[in-house]
């Protein structure tokens, strides 16, 4: 009973098919930092994070402890490179560190990096929906980049120590129920079940 219940939520959450719209979390998210110089390769790589609350317990309740922020990866993620037009050039996989990387040699010299809230490569197809836009899958995009570089782009919580809303988007909440249903997918994938049945 446990895993059908479990594994429904995985698809109430996920959806079963794939959407073909993409909701964007908008304005595009700053926090791009650490630039570094990508050797001699000509290459934009780097990682994505999103920041989680913790959630922890007082006297047998639950509550958030907005104090206790860290940065995870934003892991399996199918991620595209896009050019200056929003025109889609390129596109990989994170992997379990969050770590992505293109081979920018013969593409436009301006970049954008998109993450979706939807998995790939040798993983169960996870993905986060907007219900409110038609089941779009939830992306959050870096700011235009100019050179071969290394990234790291962070999707902030939006929430200050206090608890309080600091940003009116706030993009790492799709990318927190991503990496949670991402856990429980693997978690059956691993004990040879299908997250899916």
């Amino acid at each position: 009973m446990k895993r059908r219940l479990l594994a429904g939520l995985l698809l109430a959450g996920c959806g079963s098919q794939p959407a073909t719209q993409t909701s964007q979390i908008t304005p595009p998210i700053q926090g791009i930092v650490g630039f570094g110089n990508a050797g001699n390769l000509p290459a934009l790589s780097g990682t994505v994070q999103f920041q989680r609350v913790s959630a922890k317990h007082k006297e047998g309740e639950p509550f958030l402890d907005f104090g206790d922020q860290i940065y995870l990866p934003v892991r399996h993620a199918f991620t595209e490179l896009q050019d200056q037009d929003g025109v889609a050039v390129s596109n990989t996989t994170t992997d379990g560190n969050g770590y992505f990387a293109f081979d920018v040699a013969t593409l436009p010299k301006a970049y954008r990096v998109r993450v979706h809230s939807r998995s790939a490569g040798p993983v169960p197809l996870v993905q986060v929906q907007d219900n409110t836009r038609g089941d779009a899958v939830y992306v959050a995009q870096s700011d235009l980049l100019r050179d071969p570089q290394f990234v790291n782009i962070q999707f902030a919580s939006g929430y200050d120590r206090g608890g309080n809303i600091t940003v009116a988007s706030r993009p790492s909440g799709a990318f927190a129920t991503y990496d949670g249903i991402l856990n429980a997918a693997l978690y059956f994938q691993e004990a040879g079940q299908d997250p899916t049945s």
